[in-house]
């Protein structure tokens, strides 16, 4: 299996998702130097950023991971080790090693290539969250 980006909002700009973020005023990120076609510039330590206009329209999704570990349905999420670290209410989860986290809910980190492991990605349109911003403090009427 393939590394797996970090969950997220994301913004389709020229056939490529960029991660969306807010520091600054709202921009999309990539780690790939490649991104500098896109108007993207240096912002250190193998980062490009690129603002997002206030008034911009891209297309917005948010990235989830959903899962089946042996059976049982989990939620995904990539950690900065490269492991994944799935979440279950199943409790049938205990029988597999999961370790309870809250009264109902159980975790396990296991690596990408673990057997018994199906992760599909999940893209959900929303809307651009800078748009909504500017809608929120009145600004679209």
């Amino acid at each position: 299996m393939n590394t797996l980006r970090p969950a997220g909002t994301y913004a389709l700009l020229n056939g490529t998702e960029y991660r969306v973020v807010l520091g600054g005023g709202w921009k999309l990120t990539s780690r790939d130097a490649a991104s500098r076609k896109d108007g993207f510039h240096p912002a250190g330590r193998g980062l490009y950023e690129r603002p997002i206009g206030p008034e911009e329209r891209l297309e917005v999704v948010l990235l989830r991971y959903e899962g089946n570990y042996q059976g049982i349905p989990v939620q995904v999420a990539p950690n900065l080790k490269g492991s994944l670290v799935l979440t279950t209410g199943d409790r049938r989860a205990k029988e597999l090693g999961f370790e309870p986290i809250e009264r109902s809910d159980w975790v396990l980190v296991v690596e990408p290539d673990e057997r018994g492991l199906v992760v599909t990605p999940r893209r959900t349109k929303v809307s651009a969250p800078w748009l909504d911003a500017k809608r929120t403090r009145g600004g679209d009427r």
